[in-house]
């Protein structure tokens, strides 16, 4: 389906009107709204999935080089460890 202008106002609307709810009722809520239209469902709980409610800047810079290399040691990094200029 091509998606116009129409189309990505309601899934943009049905996207917002799901972020106002906790994660755990959005498909319920999501089922419930798209009804038999399961493009509108997929396209929205795929936004919803990329949207993980925190930035990189929300996250402590380990946790986020953590997960750019990675590398399961550097998931542990300890309080301590300094990785370039930057010690945690």
């Amino acid at each position: 389906m091509a998606i116009n202008a129409e189309r990505l106002r309601r899934i943009e609307e049905v996207y917002h009107l799901a972020r106002e709810r906790a994660p755990g009722e959005w498909e319920t809520f999501l089922k419930e709204v798209c009804a038999n239209d399961a493009e509108l469902l997929q396209d929205v709980l795929a936004l919803l999935a990329q949207d993980s409610g925190a930035g990189p800047m929300e996250k402590p810079a380990m946790e986020v080089a953590a997960s750019l290399l990675n590398d399961s040691a550097s998931r542990h990094w300890t309080p301590g460890t300094q990785v370039g200029p930057y010690q945690r």
